[in-house]
């Protein structure tokens, strides 16, 4: 059984193309869980039609609202029993064979190990035409960091919207920690500490919408005080890291500063 998760959120625009791109797969045996956290626009609405139409499509009613995306993600994880999750986003566009090509990859690998599969994004503007091919290439990711522990002790750098894990994998990041932000940073370093299986298509299977409400950084402030506010939040959000990574394994803050300085180096020289 595959399980499809999906967090909404205020994204009535871009919900329906969404949804009409997963229930629209090549592969069709999947159910499609949906948690809204709170919308105040239609998604709502727009999820309960398609739910009308389509049995594969299942709203569970969230008890906390406004929890944000890597809790509401963490919420479905555990609700959910199957032999593997997928996660998506409300405003992306997933080509017809995503499904398919992610299972296929899956099934190939062993049963009794924890597996993260995850494939290359094509960058797109709000109207789908294409910003970048590669989003892997737009960023200079090499592949052997993928799986590294090391580096997912520092950075992300495979999207949730990508990832296909298996029943191991989900099993091994519950109970979530309160402390981590994103649900994919967190799975990606539980999979790699428990030295899981990570499969790379390069092939994009999805197309990465871009538009004003997702970019991050896109007003900026020169500001003093701002800047300090900024400051504050790189030493907070460190903290929370460190506090996640410990949960899984035991390490000095100095060398975890370390290993952030040399993934930081690491990162920026190939850039």
């Amino acid at each position: 059984m595959l399980a499809i998760l999906l967090s909404t959120y205020n994204g009535e625009q871009y919900l329906a193309e969404q949804l009409e791109s997963i229930i629209n797969q090549t592969y069709h045996d999947f159910t499609l869980y949906v948690a809204d956290d709170g919308s105040t626009d239609r998604t709502v609405e727009i999820v309960r039609q398609f739910e009308r139409q389509d049995k594969r499509i299942v709203l569970l009613e969230k008890p906390i609202k406004h929890a944000g995306a890597y809790k509401s993600f963490m919420w479905l994880l555990q609700q959910v029993e199957a032999d593997f999750y997928m996660f998506a986003d409300h405003d992306d566009f997933w080509l017809p064979e995503k499904v398919e090509t992610e299972l296929a990859a899956a099934e190939n690998c062993p049963k009794n190990k924890p597996v993260l599969v995850h494939c290359d994004l094509t960058v797109t503007d709000e109207n789908l035409k294409t910003k970048y091919q590669s989003f892997w290439k737009f960023n200079k990711y090499k592949k052997n960091d993928f799986s590294s522990f090391k580096f997912h002790c520092a950075y992300n750098n495979i999207a949730g919207c990508t990832m296909l894990i298996n029943k191991v994998a989900r099993d091994l990041c519950l109970p979530a920690p309160a402390t981590a932000k994103l649900h994919d940073a967190w799975v990606a370093l539980a999979v790699s500490f428990y030295k899981g299986i990570f499969v790379d298509i390069e092939t994009p299977l999805i197309k990465y919408r871009q538009h004003s409400k997702n970019i991050v950084g896109a007003k900026k402030s020169r500001s003093w005080y701002q800047k300090i506010r900024n400051i504050k939040l790189i030493v907070y959000e460190n903290l929370q890291l460190y506090k996640t990574v410990k949960v899984l394994k035991k390490i000095s803050i100095i060398k975890f500063l370390l290993n952030k300085t040399t993934i930081y180096l690491k990162v920026i020289t190939i850039k």
